[in-house]
């Protein structure tokens, strides 16, 4: 099948959003917003995070965490935490029940994942990797020729 460069790039739009969608409608069935479910994975991967480096993994500004974070915490899923080696930063920590919420985030997210990728060989999968991993590069650090 021919391809072009605007082919490409469309369909991979295309995937990206309907994957983002149907993570915000999981996220939506366990009553979380897209933000704050996202949030929630971070953190089940890589709980007592700071604010400011929740907010550079997730591509936010600050201010937005700190609104994310105030949200989870009146809804009992997260917990600021003084760091023991500076007082003035706080690390952001899941409840228990964040923990349930953001183990069930990431079983949907593997069956998604499977799913999404079944029927497609190996090599190819590396190679479309490959072309991903230069993408990533050339936009931050320009297209600039190696």
């Amino acid at each position: 099948m021919a391809s072009t460069p605007s082919d490409f790039m469309e369909r991979l739009a295309a995937v990206t959003r309907l994957m983002a969608l149907r993570f915000e409608m999981h996220a939506q069935e366990l009553g979380l917003s897209m933000a704050r479910a996202r949030l929630l994975v971070r953190l089940g991967r890589e709980d007592g995070q700071t604010q400011t480096q929740l907010a550079q993994c997730l591509g936010i500004a600050g201010s937005s965490v700190v609104a994310l974070v105030d949200g989870l915490e009146k809804a009992g899923f997260a917990e600021r935490r003084a760091d023991d080696s500076d007082r003035r930063t706080r690390r952001v920590f899941l409840t228990d029940l964040a923990r349930e919420r953001a183990a069930d985030l990431e079983r949907f997210l593997a069956a998604t994942q499977a799913d999404l990728l079944k029927n497609v060989p190996t090599g190819d999968l590396a190679a479309a990797n490959a072309v991903l991993v230069r993408l990533l590069a050339n936009l931050d650090h320009g297209s600039k020729d190696d």
